[in-house]
């Protein structure tokens, strides 16, 4: 794969600092961080809380897909900032959650 994790995850964290806020990886919990799950992914603890419920009727699964909407994001345009692994390939998710780790931490240590 040509691009990097870590360029995906920067593209992913500039996103989120527009859209969201910038202190937004304030509200990480990096120990439960887990790229794989809907509820503990960086979406899924930033939009833990909302009940969105779509046009449809149907309700967001959990925090993963409720910030997708929040964000007006496809599942593409989530692997290309590195919400979502390409594939579902479990090691995607590692590395993921690897580059998502270092870069709170780092913003941390920055404050």
């Amino acid at each position: 794969m040509a691009e990097t994790y870590k360029a995906r995850v920067e593209r992913g964290a500039v996103l989120l600092d527009e859209l969201v806020n910038e202190s937004w990886w304030e509200h990480i919990d990096i120990p439960s961080l887990d790229m794989a799950s809907g509820e503990h992914c960086i979406l899924g603890q930033l939009f833990d809380s909302d009940i969105l419920i779509f046009q449809d009727g149907n309700m967001a699964a959990d925090g993963y897909d409720a910030g997708l909407q929040r964000l007006g994001l496809s599942d593409r345009d989530a692997e290309r900032v590195g919400f979502e692994a390409y594939g579902h390939l479990s090691h995607e998710y590692r590395w993921l959650g690897v580059r998502w780790r270092q870069l709170i931490e780092k913003r941390r240590n920055a404050q």
